[in-house]
């Protein structure tokens, strides 16, 4: 059991230290932009509840990033840089806010 533990302690390690990192993301909405310096353990869901209010409209704000991929409300912005970084796209995040049109 020791083990089991000092093996789930390792993998969960680069994780946590992952979600405590700054995350710089440059969140848009039309024609206007923000620069942002936000915790990585920062969700999608928490940034809408945030910043998406300046999303004017009737319907679901969504955050999408420049390949037009909306992103789920669960996942943390770590994760984004991680994938971001490792497609050779930097580690800045470039999101928009924008109304659900589905």
């Amino acid at each position: 059991i020791e083990q089991i533990a000092k093996a789930t302690a390792a993998v969960a390690a680069p994780q946590e230290k992952a979600e405590r990192r700054l995350v710089r993301v440059e969140l848009s909405h039309e024609t206007k932009k923000k620069r942002l310096q936000l915790p990585g353990s920062l969700t999608i869901g928490q940034l809408i509840e945030q910043y998406g209010k300046v999303v004017k409209g009737d319907g679901e704000v969504v955050v999408v990033d420049p390949d037009g991929i909306e992103h789920s409300r669960d996942i943390a912005l770590s994760v984004l840089v991680e994938d971001s970084m490792l497609n050779g796209k930097g580690a800045e995040l470039r999101l928009e806010l924008r109304l659900d049109d589905w």
